[in-house]
């Protein structure tokens, strides 16, 4: 899935003059999970979500009882991230992003990052990221 980095592109813009800050925040992000590692390339992100399975991508409300303050251009999950069970396999997970849209294959990423070590996801597993353990910076 070809998505544009968006909120990267639009803070550059307006930092250096190119266009006002236009971009309407999202009321909720979209956690998904690709079984490929999340890239960039001129023409925006390129994902692979798992197909079946009862996979979904988890819902957050983009709130600041969810996220902590940023603190040096990084910030936290204040709240657990936990996807739905899945019912067979997802394959190996390589990358978790997050987007502005609930619907795999469309709208636009606004973060990603590489796991490591990947996660295999067979049938009934639950995935959980704790407290803190997403971590959100710009460099």
């Amino acid at each position: 899935m070809p998505a544009t980095i968006l909120a990267i592109n639009n803070l550059l813009n307006y930092n250096f003059g190119s266009q006002a800050y236009a971009q309407t925040l999202p009321a909720t992000m979209y956690f998904g999970l690709s079984t490929t590692l999340v890239t960039t390339s001129s023409t925006g992100a390129t994902v692979s979500e798992p197909a079946g399975g009862s996979y979904v991508r988890k819902s957050f409300v983009n709130n600041d009882t969810n996220w902590d303050t940023s603190v040096a251009g990084t910030l936290h999950n204040d709240v657990a991230l936990t996807f739905i069970e899945s019912t067979a396999s997802w394959g190996t997970i390589l990358s978790i992003f997050i987007a502005d849209t609930g619907s795999t294959g469309t709208g636009n990423i606004w973060w990603f990052d590489t796991l490591s070590p990947s996660i295999i996801v067979g049938d009934n597993t639950i995935l959980t990221w704790p407290i803190g353990s997403i971590i959100v910076s710009m460099t």
